[in-house]
């Protein structure tokens, strides 16, 4: 492992040990989500490589992402649906409410967990933001196809159908194992977060992924767009 990447996987151990005892020990949230947000800076940190890579090595490292992203839910015991939205600076944020549901009413978190309408949410950033083309307009189907086909090979082809509330994406063969536990509940699999990202940034709007299924070597996601 380089230097700049161990460096980023030592400030995400320790980001978790001071979240974990300012939460514990202390009962202090912003202290929490201080120690909680370095750990998110130095695993993003440990995954940025330093020269070209291949797939087969994009795709390991958002797997990764996720997987870390199951040891903060799972730390806050957190299992609600999650909401992409996108920030007035078009950086891709995932809501998660910590208590009552539906989106919140703003674009921008304010802090790593805030209050919105009497309700508290945790703002993650989503794992595929960097992924994605900002002006993704009308063209939702083909940038999926370049970061799902092309980019990372985590399916051998996708296609999308604006269906009532939302849209139907369907990912052939896919590569990338459905994510048990709080992350697939929370985020939905890897593939179904790069939709839901796409989609969010293409319409503006807030997001999740309301369904999942596996059948026949398709994953079939239905992701939900709210007004």
């Amino acid at each position: 492992m380089d230097r700049f990447n161990l460096a980023g996987l030592c400030i995400a151990l320790s980001g978790l040990i001071f979240a974990s005892l300012s939460y514990v020990i202390l009962s202090n949230t912003p202290l929490t989500a201080l120690g909680i947000s370095a750990a998110i800076l130095g695993f993003s940190i440990a995954i940025t490589p330093i020269s070209p890579i291949p797939p087969k090595a994009v795709r390991s490292m958002l797997e990764e992402v996720l997987a870390s992203s199951e040891l903060i839910l799972e730390w806050l015991n957190v299992g609600s649906r999650g909401y992409y939205r996108v920030c007035d600076d078009r950086r891709i944020y995932v809501y998660i409410p910590l208590s009552g549901g539906g989106p919140p009413s703003v674009a921008k978190p304010r802090g790593l967990i805030f209050e919105d309408g009497g309700y508290s949410y945790l703002a993650l950033p989503s794992p595929v933001s960097g992924l994605i083309d900002l002006d993704v307009t009308g063209r939702i189907e083909s940038t999926l196809e370049y970061i799902l086909v092309d980019l990372t090979e985590l399916c051998e082809s996708v296609s999308v159908v604006e269906a009532g509330l939302g849209y139907t994406v369907e990912f052939r063969k896919p590569r990338s194992p459905k994510p048990p536990g709080r992350v697939g509940r929370v985020l939905g699999s890897l593939e179904a977060c790069i939709a839901a990202s796409t989609i969010a940034l293409a319409t503006g709007r807030p997001v999740s992924v309301a369904s999942e299924e596996d059948s026949d070597g398709r994953r079939i996601a239905f992701i939900e767009v709210y007004r």
